[in-house]
């Protein structure tokens, strides 16, 4: 059975009383490399950590920390990479944190190295949140506060820039430890080798380029000790060592600062560590010399060039949203289109836009404008703005891609840092002003994006609507015959990239469901257990008031009926049920039976004050909206269930797997988790 050439996969993670998540591989602020140096490193403290307790003794930490990896990094990558640039994250919930600058494009999750408390299984030691194959980089570095702060902490692990880098090598080039663990059958601490002339004997599992010297001693006493004839005997190195490698084994004595080399001579492909075992026996530095930062980099840093980063201090900002529509009629005659821009931007702001978040509207034709600009926290708001994206009615002129620009600007006045337009276009006509001095390089400056949704690449202006995407570092999205409802989903997933978790308002999504079909009578079951203990919270949605006949309403698991309200327009239906009974719940609903209407439902829960939620996150190998080739590359899957930090075991969750076309006959397509 061979693959299909092309599948597109979506993950879905499925807990009851669950938050889920999706994981971006890309970055909205990704790391580059120039003239050696790192630049847009993100360094993040998590809204967990007790700004009273850090203080701002925490970002000195940090700077300090981040200052010894520089130093680790040029004399473990010979002389070729070094941290340049590092930007500092400061959680919104930090009432200090107004007196730094807005960022712009930062935010929590695109962090490569995370402040956050103790881990319950690592306690205060760093490390890398790895799910990947070799190769792969890593999620993020978690570190503690303590750890940088206390010395007598982080002498634990050995010193903290070699530490450091030990972790900054697994996240970036996908590489493990090569070194044993206590108790494990598979990676031991000791394994037995023998020379020609000699009885097997046991010897510590590490990689190096010369001996390690050192002893068996008891830890408890410091008494010398025989390995096989004590269990608590251990090997314990000397201070002074020949050995110059490896970080991944030996980072913690002083004379190690390099990887182990494949050259023959410094690397031990035998040794039964995770290392061997996932990379196929190739050396560290073999790996890491494969990546596209080592190999595009090849030659040393300039002479007497200093590694110290520069930092700069940013404060996490809400998303300001411009929705930019045009309405003219070769827009306003493409039906389908249009029905699912109505059908996704109706459920992204009724329940995809946090309260903080600013969402605007300009619907233009040539100099004819309906603009407006208003925080999303208030309900009327988000109907106001649903009703005004729902009427499409044309303005008749060809449009005028400098007025939409200006008048985007204007109500963007003074909220520019983090914003992101949303840019709904034909590409018939050019422009006709001076549009790169007057618009672009404002946007470039405040690091604004717009992703476009084009209709004609050959348009007259569809060339500078392109430059005008690609330079704000947006996405380009074209629209093709029959693909309407793709093209706009992946519109709709930029905007909800854009968005920080950290100003979403925590929910434990029990159901999240959109609906379209024939049916008349439409119900579904949900689960609400002990986790759930303060409120559920139902709401319907639908594109077309019409098209519910008769009022949702909710069925307890005793049987009781509760009933919704609905808003002036009768577009959306809610209820809040406090302290909810425990078992299956049920709601139900009778529409139309037309199967252009669409309904979304949404049931959620606050999560308790005394537990938090579990957490679902699901990603794969592969930028979002890319299409991968099966026939050409193994194709993974992710799912990483935890709890705050702590990893949960046990849970039970289903990939949801969709292909971009109907597959031949006689074919499959198959996948593995």
């Amino acid at each position: 059975m061979r693959l299909l050439s092309m599948c597109r996969l979506w993950l879905v993670a499925i807990l009851t009383g669950t938050s889920y998540a999706t994981v971006a591989l890309e970055s909205e602020f990704p790391v580059t490399i120039k003239d050696n140096g790192y630049r847009n490193v993100l360094v993040a403290i998590s809204s967990t950590i007790d700004q009273d307790e850090a203080g701002d003794a925490l970002i000195e930490d940090i700077k300090n920390a981040m200052t010894e990896l520089s130093k680790a990094m040029k004399r473990a990558t010979r002389e070729r990479l070094y941290l340049a640039e590092v930007t500092i994250l400061l959680p919104k919930t930090w009432p200090g944190a107004d007196k730094y600058q807005e960022g712009t494009l930062e935010k929590y999750e695109d962090s490569l190295i995370r402040v956050l408390p103790p881990n319950p299984v690592y306690g205060e030691q760093p490390y890398t949140v790895q799910p990947g194959q070799c190769g792969e980089p890593g999620l993020y570095i978690h570190l503690t506060s303590r750890y940088l702060r206390d010395d007598d902490v982080s002498c634990r692990w050995g010193d903290r820039g070699k530490a450091l880098m030990k972790e900054w090598t697994r996240l970036r080039w996908g590489v493990f430890d090569e070194s044993g663990y206590k108790d494990d059958p598979i990676f031991p601490l000791y394994y037995p080798q023998a020379n020609a002339e000699e009885e097997p004997h046991l010897i510590p599992n590490v990689c190096s380029d010369e001996p390690v010297n050192g002893k068996y001693m008891k830890p408890s006493s410091g008494a010398e000790c025989k390995l096989k004839e004590d269990e608590e005997c251990r090997f314990v190195p000397k201070y002074l060592q020949n050995a110059s490698s490896s970080l991944m084994s030996n980072h913690h004595l002083s004379t190690v600062h390099e990887f182990c080399d494949g050259d023959g001579k410094t690397h031990n492909s035998r040794a039964p560590n995770r290392h061997n075992l996932l990379c196929g026996g190739q050396s560290v530095w073999e790996v890491i010399s494969k990546n596209v930062e080592l190999e595009e980099n090849s030659k040393e840093i300039a002479q007497g060039s200093s590694v110290e980063p520069e930092f700069t201090v940013v404060r996490e900002v809400p998303t300001k949203y411009m929705l930019a529509l045009e309405r003219t009629p070769a827009v306003r005659g493409k039906k389908t289109l249009n029905d699912k821009l109505k059908e996704r931007l109706t459920k992204w702001l009724s329940d995809g836009v946090s309260d903080q978040s600013y969402v605007g509207l300009v619907e233009f034709g040539s100099v004819t404008m309906k603009t407006s600009m208003n925080l999303a926290g208030s309900g009327s708001t988000r109907k106001d703005l649903i009703d005004k994206t729902s009427d499409v009615t044309a303005i008749e002129a060809p449009p005028c891609y400098g007025c939409f620009l200006s008048s985007s600007l204007q109500l963007m006045q003074g909220k520019m840092n983090n914003s992101v337009i949303l840019l709904v276009a034909s590409g018939e006509e050019p422009f006709t002003e001076s549009w790169e001095s007057l618009y672009l390089n404002k946007l470039k400056k405040h690091n604004t994006r717009v992703h476009l949704l084009l209709l004609s690449e050959e348009g007259k202006g569809a060339a500078k609507l392109k430059v005008l995407s690609e330079a704000t570092i947006g996405r380009l999205i074209p629209v093709k015959q029959g693909e309407e409802d793709k093209a706009v989903r992946e519109l709709i997933e930029e905007a909800q990239r854009a968005e920080s978790s950290s100003f979403k308002e925590e929910k434990i999504m029990l159901q999240d469901s959109s609906i379209k079909g024939k049916t008349k009578k439409l119900n579904s079951t949900f689960g609400v257990d002990e986790s759930v203990s303060d409120s559920i919270s139902f709401k319907l949605t639908t594109d077309r008031s019409q098209h519910v006949s008769r009022w949702p309403f909710l069925v307890t698991p005793a049987g009781q009926k509760v009933t919704t309200e609905t808003n002036g327009a009768r577009n959306q239906f809610t209820t809040t049920v406090t302290n909810p009974e425990v078992g299956l719940w049920r709601w139900e609903v009778e529409v139309s039976g037309s199967d252009l209407y669409t309904i979304n439902v949404t049931v959620s829960a606050p999560p308790t004050d005394t537990e938090a939620p579990l957490v679902a996150e699901a990603w794969m190998n592969a930028k979002s909206g890319d299409t991968l080739d099966a026939s050409t590359g193994q194709l993974h899957l992710y799912t990483r269930v935890r709890k705050q930090e702590s990893p949960v075991t046990g849970a039970s969750v289903r990939a949801l797997v969709s292909q971009e076309k109907p597959p031949p006959p006689l074919e499959r397509c198959s996948c593995w988790m």
